[in-house]
């Protein structure tokens, strides 16, 4: 529970960090009315006022989609929440919806300075909706990295002129494909299609040659997941060089920077669940050749675990 509220706390202070309004925590009575939201047409409801706060989402943007590969459209829409009365921000309101139900799914995100009673309930939510749709979690967590990234590169990323080197993965990593198998890294061509949010495919792949460092972290997922060729005792083990952006539960993070107790996305079936980080290394081991792929949605499962392009 600890863990899961520390990774909760960075994720709203990624969320939130953008905010140049004044803020204030939630309250009890603004948190359960957030998740109380009803919208008639959630495509046109852009801006309300409901239960003392004011719902605001940019009606020009159009919503998070995502396609698996078991057909069913997912989208989350995002609300900035603030006060009726002195209209300062207390938080995100995300609502999800699927073709599988026609009850969309609301969570809402406190921001830091919310109470920690609130934070629990916001974990129960988050856990709760997890259960009943399958990659709502996931999903969230790839429309809040794109929505609040503002175009910065993950925690950890360096500048310089070896960038283009540092964002890969050794030949022995294994690419998921869109038909289920896998494919080692450096046998990947343009054209092939993977996986990823509804298949994609391969635009370019990029073979870098010199003397790289190597990262690896340890991942135990928290349900029993299916096994792969990469999976022992149900833990999985992924290689690659550290300025490479990992999609977290805190948001888009450099493989460098994951620590013990993050929590990480792990394919499992047709959908993805959430992993735990049990352990970390840096520079592992050197190669010679790295490799690199840009997807057509910026992201692609390494090795079983989400991975994102780099930007």
């Amino acid at each position: 529970m600890k863990k899961l509220l520390y990774v909760s706390l960075a994720l709203l202070m990624h969320v939130t960090a953008w905010a140049q309004e004044e803020k204030r925590g939630i309250t009890t009575a603004e948190f359960t009315a957030a998740k109380a939201a009803t919208f008639k047409n959630i495509e046109k409801d852009s801006y309300f006022k409901s239960g003392g706060l004011v719902f605001d989402r940019n009606d020009e943007k159009p919503p998070y989609t995502f396609k698996f590969s078991d057909g069913l459209e997912r989208k989350v829409y995002l609300y900035s929440l603030f006060g009726a009365e002195d209209m300062k921000s207390v938080g995100t309101l995300a609502v999800f919806t699927w073709s599988k139900s026609p009850k969309p799914l609301l969570v809402c995100i406190p921001n830091t300075l919310a109470d920690k009673a609130i934070w629990g309930q916001y974990i129960d939510d988050l856990k709760d909706g997890a259960k009943q749709a399958d990659g709502f979690a996931v999903c969230l967590a790839f429309a809040l990295s794109r929505e609040f990234s503002g175009g910065t590169k993950a925690e950890g990323e360096k500048a310089g002129e070896k960038d283009h080197n540092e964002f890969c993965f050794p030949a022995d990593t294994y690419v998921s494909l869109a038909n289920g198998l896998e494919k080692r890294m450096d046998a990947i061509l343009p054209g092939d299609e993977i996986a990823g949010f509804g298949t994609q495919t391969v635009a370019k792949v990029t073979t870098h040659y010199g003397s790289f460092a190597i990262s690896q972290v340890v991942i135990r997922p928290v349900e029993s997941m299916l096994a792969t060729a990469h999976t022992a005792h149900t833990l999985v083990t992924l290689e690659a060089t550290a300025n490479h952006p990992i999609l977290t539960a805190a948001g888009r993070k450099a493989m460098g920077s994951l620590t013990k107790g993050d929590y990480v996305f792990v394919a499992n079936g047709r959908s993805y669940q959430l992993a735990e980080v049990i352990a970390t290394q840096a520079n592992v081991r050197q190669t010679s050749r790295v490799y690199s792929i840009d997807t057509r949605n910026g992201m692609s499962v390494i090795n079983g675990v989400v991975t994102l392009d780099k930007e």
